[in-house]
Protein backbone atom coordinates (compact mmCIF):
# COMPACT_ATOMS: atom_id res chain seq x y z
CA UNK A 1 0.00 0.00 0.00
CA UNK A 2 1.44 3.34 -1.04
CA UNK A 3 -0.07 5.80 1.40
CA UNK A 4 1.53 9.09 2.36
CA UNK A 5 0.66 8.87 6.02
CA UNK A 6 2.08 12.26 6.83
CA UNK A 7 -0.18 13.74 4.18
CA UNK A 8 -3.11 11.80 5.57
CA UNK A 9 -2.51 13.39 8.95
CA UNK A 10 -2.43 16.75 7.23
CA UNK A 11 -5.63 15.74 5.44
CA UNK A 12 -7.63 15.05 8.54
CA UNK A 13 -5.72 16.56 11.48
CA UNK A 14 -5.49 20.04 9.96
CA UNK A 15 -9.02 20.24 8.50
CA UNK A 16 -11.13 21.30 11.42
CA UNK A 17 -14.72 21.76 10.25
CA UNK A 18 -13.89 21.93 6.55
CA UNK A 19 -17.16 21.99 4.65
CA UNK A 20 -18.10 22.67 1.06
CA UNK A 21 -17.20 26.35 1.59
CA UNK A 22 -13.51 27.00 2.16
CA UNK A 23 -12.64 29.12 5.20
CA UNK A 24 -10.95 32.46 4.54
CA UNK A 25 -7.70 33.38 6.25
CA UNK A 26 -7.69 35.75 9.24
CA UNK A 27 -4.73 38.14 8.93
CA UNK A 28 -3.71 40.84 11.42
CA UNK A 29 -1.26 43.64 10.62
CA UNK A 30 1.15 45.07 13.22
CA UNK A 31 3.13 48.28 12.91
CA UNK A 32 6.43 47.56 14.67
CA UNK A 33 8.76 50.25 13.28
CA UNK A 34 9.55 53.20 15.60
CA UNK A 35 9.71 56.16 13.24
CA UNK A 36 12.46 57.83 15.26
CA UNK A 37 14.84 55.02 14.23
CA UNK A 38 14.41 56.21 10.62
CA UNK A 39 14.66 59.93 11.42
CA UNK A 40 10.87 60.35 11.06
CA UNK A 41 7.83 60.98 13.25
CA UNK A 42 8.16 58.47 16.14
CA UNK A 43 4.60 57.21 15.47
CA UNK A 44 5.39 56.86 11.74
CA UNK A 45 1.78 56.83 10.45
CA UNK A 46 1.45 54.56 7.43
CA UNK A 47 -1.19 53.19 5.05
CA UNK A 48 -1.30 49.52 4.05
CA UNK A 49 -1.82 49.00 0.33
CA UNK A 50 -2.57 45.68 -1.39
CA UNK A 51 -2.07 46.27 -5.14
CA UNK A 52 -5.01 44.99 -7.13
CA UNK A 53 -7.14 44.66 -3.98
CA UNK A 54 -7.31 48.04 -2.29
CA UNK A 55 -6.25 50.15 0.67
CA UNK A 56 -7.63 48.27 3.70
CA UNK A 57 -5.76 50.16 6.48
CA UNK A 58 -4.87 53.84 6.79
CA UNK A 59 -3.13 55.98 9.42
CA UNK A 60 -1.66 52.94 11.18
CA UNK A 61 0.81 54.06 13.88
CA UNK A 62 3.74 52.44 15.66
CA UNK A 63 2.45 49.83 18.11
CA UNK A 64 -0.96 49.47 16.43
CA UNK A 65 -2.37 45.96 15.98
CA UNK A 66 -5.19 45.78 13.43
CA UNK A 67 -8.35 43.75 13.64
CA UNK A 68 -8.23 40.50 11.68
CA UNK A 69 -8.74 40.95 7.94
CA UNK A 70 -10.63 38.15 6.12
CA UNK A 71 -8.72 37.22 2.97
CA UNK A 72 -9.37 34.47 0.41
CA UNK A 73 -6.50 32.06 -0.21
CA UNK A 74 -3.95 33.43 -2.65
CA UNK A 75 -0.68 35.28 -3.07
CA UNK A 76 -0.58 38.97 -2.20
CA UNK A 77 1.75 41.90 -2.79
CA UNK A 78 1.91 44.23 0.22
CA UNK A 79 3.05 47.83 0.47
CA UNK A 80 3.55 49.95 3.58
CA UNK A 81 3.33 53.59 2.47
CA UNK A 82 3.87 56.83 4.41
CA UNK A 83 0.34 57.83 5.33
CA UNK A 84 -1.71 60.12 3.13
CA UNK A 85 -5.00 58.47 4.07
CA UNK A 86 -5.43 56.93 0.62
CA UNK A 87 -2.31 54.75 0.08
CA UNK A 88 -0.64 57.18 -2.35
CA UNK A 89 2.38 58.06 -0.17
CA UNK A 90 5.95 56.90 -0.65
CA UNK A 91 6.59 53.19 -0.14
CA UNK A 92 8.51 52.53 3.09
CA UNK A 93 8.69 48.76 2.74
CA UNK A 94 7.04 46.15 0.53
CA UNK A 95 6.81 42.40 0.01
CA UNK A 96 5.78 40.43 -3.08
CA UNK A 97 3.91 37.15 -3.34
CA UNK A 98 3.02 36.74 0.34
CA UNK A 99 1.07 33.43 0.48
CA UNK A 100 -2.19 33.07 2.39
CA UNK A 101 -3.89 29.69 2.88
CA UNK A 102 -7.54 28.81 3.49
CA UNK A 103 -8.35 28.98 7.20
CA UNK A 104 -4.89 30.30 8.12
CA UNK A 105 -4.44 32.52 11.18
CA UNK A 106 -1.55 34.85 10.34
CA UNK A 107 0.15 38.08 11.36
CA UNK A 108 2.06 40.40 9.05
CA UNK A 109 4.39 42.75 10.93
CA UNK A 110 6.31 45.74 9.62
CA UNK A 111 9.52 45.81 11.63
CA UNK A 112 13.27 46.40 11.51
CA UNK A 113 15.64 43.66 10.43
CA UNK A 114 18.77 42.84 12.44
CA UNK A 115 20.64 45.67 10.67
CA UNK A 116 17.90 48.26 11.23
CA UNK A 117 16.34 48.27 7.75
CA UNK A 118 12.52 48.14 7.35
CA UNK A 119 11.15 44.66 6.65
CA UNK A 120 7.85 42.81 6.36
CA UNK A 121 7.43 39.32 7.82
CA UNK A 122 4.43 37.02 7.85
CA UNK A 123 3.96 34.55 10.71
CA UNK A 124 1.44 31.70 10.74
CA UNK A 125 -0.07 31.40 14.22
CA UNK A 126 -1.03 28.12 15.85
CA UNK A 127 -4.61 29.00 16.78
CA UNK A 128 -5.65 25.46 17.64
CA UNK A 129 -7.27 24.90 21.02
CA UNK A 130 -5.11 24.30 24.08
CA UNK A 131 -5.48 21.63 26.69
CA UNK A 132 -7.68 22.52 29.65
CA UNK A 133 -5.76 24.75 32.09
CA UNK A 134 -3.17 25.77 29.48
CA UNK A 135 -2.45 28.73 27.24
CA UNK A 136 -0.07 29.15 24.31
CA UNK A 137 2.65 31.77 24.00
CA UNK A 138 4.75 32.65 20.94
CA UNK A 139 7.71 35.03 20.99
CA UNK A 140 8.99 36.71 17.78
CA UNK A 141 12.37 38.41 17.27
CA UNK A 142 11.51 41.37 15.03
CA UNK A 143 13.96 43.94 16.42
CA UNK A 144 17.17 45.54 15.21
CA UNK A 145 19.22 43.36 17.53
CA UNK A 146 21.62 40.41 17.40
CA UNK A 147 20.69 36.93 18.58
CA UNK A 148 18.81 36.97 21.89
CA UNK A 149 17.98 34.60 24.73
CA UNK A 150 14.31 34.49 25.76
CA UNK A 151 13.31 33.06 29.13
CA UNK A 152 9.80 32.73 30.54
CA UNK A 153 9.73 32.54 34.36
CA UNK A 154 6.78 31.14 36.33
CA UNK A 155 6.40 32.13 39.97
CA UNK A 156 6.00 28.95 42.02
CA UNK A 157 6.86 27.89 45.55
CA UNK A 158 8.11 31.36 46.40
CA UNK A 159 10.57 31.60 43.53
CA UNK A 160 10.72 32.32 39.79
CA UNK A 161 11.29 29.09 37.86
CA UNK A 162 12.47 29.21 34.21
CA UNK A 163 9.77 27.29 32.37
CA UNK A 164 10.50 28.32 28.76
CA UNK A 165 14.11 28.83 27.70
CA UNK A 166 15.01 29.82 24.11
CA UNK A 167 18.63 30.56 23.31
CA UNK A 168 20.22 32.28 20.31
CA UNK A 169 16.98 33.39 18.62
CA UNK A 170 17.75 35.61 15.61
CA UNK A 171 15.66 38.10 13.61
CA UNK A 172 13.03 37.08 12.31
CA UNK A 173 12.84 33.73 14.12
CA UNK A 174 10.07 32.82 16.54
CA UNK A 175 9.20 30.02 18.93
CA UNK A 176 6.00 28.87 20.64
CA UNK A 177 5.08 26.71 23.62
CA UNK A 178 1.93 25.58 25.42
CA UNK A 179 2.23 26.33 29.13
CA UNK A 180 0.02 26.26 32.24
CA UNK A 181 -2.15 29.37 32.44
CA UNK A 182 -0.49 31.68 34.99
CA UNK A 183 1.46 34.90 35.47
CA UNK A 184 4.93 34.91 33.92
CA UNK A 185 7.94 37.19 33.70
CA UNK A 186 9.49 37.26 30.23
CA UNK A 187 13.17 38.19 29.95
CA UNK A 188 14.86 39.06 26.63
CA UNK A 189 18.63 39.50 26.58
CA UNK A 190 21.46 39.46 24.01
CA UNK A 191 22.67 35.88 23.72
CA UNK A 192 24.71 35.24 26.86
CA UNK A 193 24.17 38.80 28.17
CA UNK A 194 22.05 40.72 30.65
CA UNK A 195 18.30 41.29 30.23
CA UNK A 196 17.18 44.16 28.02
CA UNK A 197 13.47 43.72 28.61
CA UNK A 198 11.61 42.17 31.51
CA UNK A 199 7.83 42.13 31.29
CA UNK A 200 5.11 40.48 33.37
CA UNK A 201 2.44 38.71 31.37
CA UNK A 202 -0.70 36.81 32.20
CA UNK A 203 -0.98 33.72 29.98
CA UNK A 204 -4.68 32.90 30.04
CA UNK A 205 -6.36 29.56 29.65
CA UNK A 206 -7.38 28.91 26.03
CA UNK A 207 -5.55 32.10 24.97
CA UNK A 208 -2.85 32.61 22.34
CA UNK A 209 -0.41 35.28 23.54
CA UNK A 210 1.80 36.62 20.74
CA UNK A 211 4.87 38.66 21.79
CA UNK A 212 6.85 40.74 19.29
CA UNK A 213 10.23 42.25 20.23
CA UNK A 214 10.50 45.44 18.14
CA UNK A 215 12.63 48.56 17.91
CA UNK A 216 16.37 48.92 18.11
CA UNK A 217 18.95 48.20 20.81
CA UNK A 218 21.29 50.92 19.63
CA UNK A 219 18.67 53.70 19.84
CA UNK A 220 16.94 52.49 23.00
CA UNK A 221 13.58 51.96 21.27
CA UNK A 222 13.58 48.20 21.98
CA UNK A 223 10.25 47.08 23.47
CA UNK A 224 7.59 44.37 23.34
CA UNK A 225 4.22 44.41 21.57
CA UNK A 226 1.63 41.88 22.74
CA UNK A 227 -1.42 40.49 20.95
CA UNK A 228 -3.82 38.09 22.72
CA UNK A 229 -6.32 35.90 20.84
CA UNK A 230 -8.96 33.42 21.99
CA UNK A 231 -8.32 29.86 20.76
CA UNK A 232 -10.59 27.77 22.99
CA UNK A 233 -10.08 24.38 24.59
CA UNK A 234 -9.16 21.54 22.26
CA UNK A 235 -11.78 18.82 21.98
CA UNK A 236 -11.05 15.14 22.30
CA UNK A 237 -10.25 14.03 18.73
CA UNK A 238 -12.11 11.33 16.88
CA UNK A 239 -10.26 8.13 16.00
CA UNK A 240 -10.80 7.32 12.32
CA UNK A 241 -9.90 4.29 10.18
CA UNK A 242 -10.20 4.34 6.36
CA UNK A 243 -10.85 1.14 4.38
CA UNK A 244 -10.77 0.60 0.59
CA UNK A 245 -13.52 -1.95 -0.04
CA UNK A 246 -14.12 -1.78 -3.82
CA UNK A 247 -12.79 -4.68 -5.88
CA UNK A 248 -11.83 -3.04 -9.17
CA UNK A 249 -13.06 -5.79 -11.50
CA UNK A 250 -16.62 -4.94 -10.39
CA UNK A 251 -16.10 -1.65 -12.22
CA UNK A 252 -14.23 -3.15 -15.19
CA UNK A 253 -10.92 -1.90 -13.80
CA UNK A 254 -7.72 -3.25 -12.24
CA UNK A 255 -8.83 -5.54 -9.36
CA UNK A 256 -6.57 -3.63 -6.93
CA UNK A 257 -8.24 -0.37 -8.08
CA UNK A 258 -5.60 2.15 -6.93
CA UNK A 259 -7.25 5.42 -5.91
CA UNK A 260 -6.22 8.88 -4.77
CA UNK A 261 -8.02 10.96 -2.15
CA UNK A 262 -8.52 14.71 -2.53
CA UNK A 263 -9.83 17.00 0.21
CA UNK A 264 -11.03 20.52 -0.59
CA UNK A 265 -8.82 23.13 0.99
CA UNK A 266 -6.05 20.59 1.63
CA UNK A 267 -5.21 19.05 -1.72
CA UNK A 268 -4.15 15.58 -2.79
CA UNK A 269 -3.71 13.74 0.50
CA UNK A 270 -3.63 10.00 -0.38
CA UNK A 271 -2.29 8.29 -3.47
CA UNK A 272 -2.16 4.67 -4.61
CA UNK A 273 -4.57 3.25 -2.01
CA UNK A 274 -5.56 -0.27 -3.15
CA UNK A 275 -8.43 -2.70 -2.52
CA UNK A 276 -8.34 -4.17 0.99
CA UNK A 277 -6.09 -1.49 2.47
CA UNK A 278 -6.82 -0.48 6.08
CA UNK A 279 -5.32 2.80 7.25
CA UNK A 280 -3.69 3.32 10.66
CA UNK A 281 -5.80 4.86 13.43
CA UNK A 282 -5.92 8.60 12.85
CA UNK A 283 -6.65 11.31 15.40
CA UNK A 284 -9.12 13.67 13.72
CA UNK A 285 -10.36 16.95 15.19
CA UNK A 286 -14.15 17.03 15.46
CA UNK A 287 -15.77 18.58 12.41
CA UNK A 288 -17.17 17.88 8.93
CA UNK A 289 -15.08 16.87 5.93
CA UNK A 290 -15.53 16.75 2.15
CA UNK A 291 -13.62 13.94 0.45
CA UNK A 292 -13.27 12.99 -3.25
CA UNK A 293 -11.96 9.56 -4.28
CA UNK A 294 -10.57 9.38 -7.82
CA UNK A 295 -8.97 6.73 -10.00
CA UNK A 296 -5.27 7.03 -9.23
CA UNK A 297 -2.90 9.00 -11.40
CA UNK A 298 -0.63 9.85 -8.48
CA UNK A 299 -1.83 13.43 -8.07
CA UNK A 300 -5.65 13.24 -7.69
CA UNK A 301 -6.20 14.21 -11.33
CA UNK A 302 -8.09 11.08 -12.35
CA UNK A 303 -11.85 10.68 -12.82
CA UNK A 304 -13.74 11.08 -9.56
CA UNK A 305 -15.52 7.90 -8.45
CA UNK A 306 -16.86 9.04 -5.06
CA UNK A 307 -17.79 12.46 -3.64
CA UNK A 308 -18.54 12.37 0.08
CA UNK A 309 -19.58 15.77 1.44
CA UNK A 310 -19.97 16.89 5.02
CA UNK A 311 -18.84 13.64 6.66
CA UNK A 312 -19.14 14.41 10.42
CA UNK A 313 -16.85 13.26 13.22
CA UNK A 314 -17.83 13.89 16.84
CA UNK A 315 -15.35 14.50 19.70
CA UNK A 316 -14.04 11.14 20.95
CA UNK A 317 -15.85 9.17 18.26
CA UNK A 318 -14.25 5.95 16.94
CA UNK A 319 -15.28 5.62 13.31
CA UNK A 320 -14.46 3.80 10.09
CA UNK A 321 -15.01 5.25 6.62
CA UNK A 322 -15.41 2.52 3.99
CA UNK A 323 -15.29 3.06 0.22
CA UNK A 324 -17.61 0.35 -1.12
CA UNK A 325 -20.38 -0.45 -3.60
CA UNK A 326 -24.08 0.29 -3.18
CA UNK A 327 -26.63 -2.48 -3.57
CA UNK A 328 -26.84 -1.51 -7.24
CA UNK A 329 -23.04 -1.60 -7.69
CA UNK A 330 -22.24 2.12 -7.68
CA UNK A 331 -19.20 3.41 -5.75
CA UNK A 332 -20.03 5.13 -2.46
CA UNK A 333 -18.58 5.80 0.99
CA UNK A 334 -20.17 5.08 4.36
CA UNK A 335 -19.09 6.09 7.84
CA UNK A 336 -19.68 3.61 10.66
CA UNK A 337 -19.35 4.56 14.33
CA UNK A 338 -17.57 1.73 16.16
CA UNK A 339 -18.51 0.49 19.63
CA UNK A 340 -15.15 0.28 21.39
CA UNK A 341 -16.49 0.50 24.92
CA UNK A 342 -14.77 -1.89 27.37
CA UNK A 343 -15.90 -5.50 27.24
CA UNK A 344 -14.70 -9.08 27.04
CA UNK A 345 -14.93 -9.06 23.24
CA UNK A 346 -17.15 -7.88 20.40
CA UNK A 347 -18.01 -8.69 16.76
CA UNK A 348 -19.59 -6.21 14.33
CA UNK A 349 -20.60 -7.24 10.80
CA UNK A 350 -21.23 -4.57 8.13
CA UNK A 351 -23.13 -4.96 4.85
CA UNK A 352 -21.09 -2.98 2.29
CA UNK A 353 -21.50 -5.28 -0.73
CA UNK A 354 -23.35 -4.93 -4.04
CA UNK A 355 -26.14 -7.23 -2.87
CA UNK A 356 -29.70 -7.13 -1.59
CA UNK A 357 -30.68 -7.67 2.02
CA UNK A 358 -28.81 -10.43 3.83
CA UNK A 359 -29.21 -12.54 6.95
CA UNK A 360 -26.26 -12.51 9.34
CA UNK A 361 -25.74 -15.34 11.82
CA UNK A 362 -22.95 -15.90 14.32
CA UNK A 363 -22.48 -19.29 15.97
CA UNK A 364 -20.49 -20.42 18.97
CA UNK A 365 -19.07 -23.97 18.66
CA UNK A 366 -20.18 -26.01 21.66
CA UNK A 367 -18.98 -29.64 21.82
CA UNK A 368 -20.71 -31.39 18.88
CA UNK A 369 -23.15 -28.62 18.00
CA UNK A 370 -23.32 -24.87 17.40
CA UNK A 371 -25.20 -22.33 19.46
CA UNK A 372 -26.43 -19.18 17.71
CA UNK A 373 -25.27 -16.01 19.47
CA UNK A 374 -26.33 -13.48 16.81
CA UNK A 375 -29.12 -13.72 14.27
CA UNK A 376 -30.25 -10.73 12.21
CA UNK A 377 -32.49 -10.93 9.15
CA UNK A 378 -32.90 -8.44 6.33
CA UNK A 379 -29.74 -6.38 6.86
CA UNK A 380 -29.44 -3.96 3.93
CA UNK A 381 -26.47 -2.22 2.33
CA UNK A 382 -25.00 0.37 4.71
CA UNK A 383 -26.37 -1.35 7.82
CA UNK A 384 -24.42 -3.31 10.44
CA UNK A 385 -24.96 -5.49 13.50
CA UNK A 386 -22.82 -6.09 16.58
CA UNK A 387 -22.72 -8.36 19.60
CA UNK A 388 -20.64 -8.39 22.80
CA UNK A 389 -19.09 -11.85 23.18
CA UNK A 390 -16.66 -13.79 25.31
CA UNK A 391 -13.25 -14.51 23.77
CA UNK A 392 -13.15 -17.62 21.52
CA UNK A 393 -13.55 -18.64 17.86
CA UNK A 394 -16.95 -18.06 16.23
CA UNK A 395 -18.48 -19.04 12.91
CA UNK A 396 -20.02 -16.25 10.81
CA UNK A 397 -22.55 -17.01 8.05
CA UNK A 398 -23.85 -14.40 5.60
CA UNK A 399 -26.56 -15.42 3.13
CA UNK A 400 -29.22 -13.71 1.00
CA UNK A 401 -32.31 -12.83 3.00
CA UNK A 402 -34.41 -15.98 3.40
CA UNK A 403 -31.96 -17.99 1.30
CA UNK A 404 -30.09 -21.17 2.06
CA UNK A 405 -26.89 -20.91 0.05
CA UNK A 406 -24.34 -18.86 2.02
CA UNK A 407 -22.44 -16.00 0.46
CA UNK A 408 -19.80 -16.36 3.17
CA UNK A 409 -18.90 -18.89 5.86
CA UNK A 410 -15.81 -18.20 7.92
CA UNK A 411 -14.21 -18.34 11.31
CA UNK A 412 -14.07 -15.15 13.36
CA UNK A 413 -11.57 -15.37 16.23
CA UNK A 414 -12.34 -12.99 19.10
CA UNK A 415 -9.53 -12.35 21.56
CA UNK A 416 -9.86 -10.88 25.04
CA UNK A 417 -10.63 -7.14 25.07
CA UNK A 418 -10.80 -6.86 21.28
CA UNK A 419 -13.49 -5.86 18.80
CA UNK A 420 -13.56 -7.55 15.40
CA UNK A 421 -15.10 -5.49 12.59
CA UNK A 422 -16.15 -7.51 9.53
CA UNK A 423 -16.98 -5.75 6.25
CA UNK A 424 -18.78 -7.73 3.53
CA UNK A 425 -17.68 -6.27 0.18
CA UNK A 426 -17.76 -7.11 -3.52
CA UNK A 427 -20.50 -8.46 -5.80
CA UNK A 428 -21.93 -12.00 -5.46
CA UNK A 429 -22.91 -12.18 -9.15
CA UNK A 430 -19.30 -11.39 -10.14
CA UNK A 431 -17.92 -13.89 -7.58
CA UNK A 432 -16.02 -11.07 -5.87
CA UNK A 433 -17.98 -11.22 -2.59
CA UNK A 434 -15.57 -11.45 0.36
CA UNK A 435 -14.89 -9.91 3.75
CA UNK A 436 -12.30 -7.46 5.09
CA UNK A 437 -11.54 -7.84 8.81
CA UNK A 438 -10.24 -5.12 11.11
CA UNK A 439 -9.47 -5.66 14.81
CA UNK A 440 -9.22 -3.00 17.53
CA UNK A 441 -8.50 -3.07 21.25
CA UNK A 442 -11.42 -2.27 23.60
CA UNK A 443 -9.59 -2.38 26.94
Amino acid sequence: MSIRYASLLALVLSMVSVGSAQAQAAVKVIHGIPGGDLGLDPELPVDINVPGVGCPLTNVRFGDISDALALPAGSYDLEVRLSTGDCTGDVAVSASGVPVEDGENATVIAHLDADGAPALTKYTNDASGTEEGNGRVAVHHTAAAPAVDIVGYQFAEGDFIPLVVLEGVTNPQSAAAEVPADFYSVSIAPAGGDALALESLAIGEAKLTLIYAVGSLSTGSFQLLVDVQDVGISETPAIVTVIHGIEGSDLGADPSLPVDVFVSGVGCALTGVTFGDISPRLEVPAGSYDIAVSFSDGNCGGDVAINATGVPFAPGENATVVAHLTEGGAPTATKFTNDVSPGPGRVAVHHTAAAGAVDIDLFKPYFLWFRQVLGLDGVTNGQSASQTLSPRNYIAIIKPEGGRKPLFIGQVPVEKNTAVFVYAVGTPSNHTFQVIVDTQSIE
